[in-house]
C-alpha cells in the first residue's frame, strides 16, 4: 500500500541548529507525587538520526508543518530549512507560519485549558483544505 500522507510533528527541540525528536520523557516523583516532567534528548549520533531533517530524501508523502513565527523551542528557521529540504527533493511540502505562535500553539482547550480553540480550529480546518488538495479528501459539494 502506497503511503500518500506525512506527519511533521516529530519536531520537539532543538539542537545545533537543527531539530530532533524526543527520544523518551521521565518523570521526577518525591513520595510517590508527580513534581516535574523532564524530556532525555538524544545523544551524539542519535541527534542526526533522528532529526526530520536528515531523513529528507525523494518520495516521502506530502506533509503540512504548522510554525509559530515566535517558537523558541524549534526556530521558525528550521521549519523553513525542513520545507525547503523536502521540496528541493522533488517531495511536496507545504508549510503554514502562524505569525507571533510559540511552540505548540496549536494545543486546544482539550489539552490546555486556559487555551482557546482558535488556533486548533485553523489548524484542522488548513489540514482538511491540504488533504483536499492532494486528493485524499474528496470534495463535497
Amino acid at each position: 500500500m502506497k503511503q500518500i500522507f506525512g506527519v511533521a510533528m516529530i519536531m520537539s527541540g532543538s539542537f545545533a541548529g537543527d531539530v530532533y525528536a524526543v527520544s523518551s520523557f521521565e518523570y521526577k516523583k518525591v513520595d510517590g507525587i508527580s513534581l516535574s516532567m523532564s524530556a532525555r534528548f538524544p545523544e551524539g549520533h542519535q541527534k542526526t538520526d533522528l532529526s526530520p531533517c536528515h531523513q529528507v530524501r525523494e518520495g516521502l508523502p506530502p506533509t503540512i508543518l504548522f510554525h509559530g513565527t515566535r517558537d523558541t523551542t524549534v526556530p521558525p528557521e528550521n521549519a523553513e530549512r525542513f520545507e525547503r529540504l523536502m521540496k528541493e527533493a522533488g517531495n511536496h511540502c507545504v508549510r503554514v507560519p502562524f505569525e507571533g505562535r510559540r511552540h505548540s500553539f496549536f494545543n486546544g482547550s482539550g489539552f490546555r485549558r486556559n487555551n482557546t480553540d482558535a488556533d486548533f480550529n485553523t489548524t484542522m480546518e488548513k489540514s482538511v483544505e491540504f488533504l483536499k488538495s492532494i486528493g485524499f479528501v474528496p470534495e463535497t459539494g
